[in-house]
């Protein structure tokens, strides 16, 4: 007779015979697995997620699904408007430059003044250089 037959748990001895419990085990490190990939996806605390599910089981998922962050995107780049096409290379550049960093092509064409200091373009109506703070003499 089993020991564990003897102690009166009959019911519970099939489990462990059977190896049922070792599949549970299985599936529970499994999906504390996967909470902590979830949480690595949106940039959470990994090691931590993963302990607390692996020691609450389905309670401690159930609290990360109510308590996890949006998952994390990368900023967007800058939008075209603010770049031109260069007529030699064909490449983007900055809207405001006057030549391009590229294949060096000089710019022509445009009214705005030059900051004497950065040689960026700036509004002609401007006082004050906007990406340098040059003070312009009038």
């Amino acid at each position: 007779m089993p020991l564990i037959e003897n102690i009166g748990m009959g019911g519970l001895s099939f489990l462990f015979n059977s190896g049922i419990c070792i599949i549970i085990v299985i599936i529970w490190v499994i999906i504390a697995f996967l909470v902590g990939e979830d949480a690595r996806i949106r940039r959470m605390n990994v090691s931590f997620w993963f302990a607390f599910c692996l020691l609450t089981g389905i309670i401690g998922c159930l609290i990360y699904l109510v308590l996890r962050d949006p998952i994390y995107q990368k900023p967007e780049k800058k939008e075209d408007k603010y770049f031109t096409t260069c007529s030699e290379c064909e490449r983007k550049v900055p809207d405001d430059a006057i030549s391009c960093p590229y294949c060096g092509e000089m710019f022509t064409g445009f009214d705005d003044p030059i900051c004497s200091e950065c040689k960026r373009k700036v509004p002609s109506d401007a006082n004050l250089c906007p990406y340098c703070g040059e003070l312009f003499e009038e």
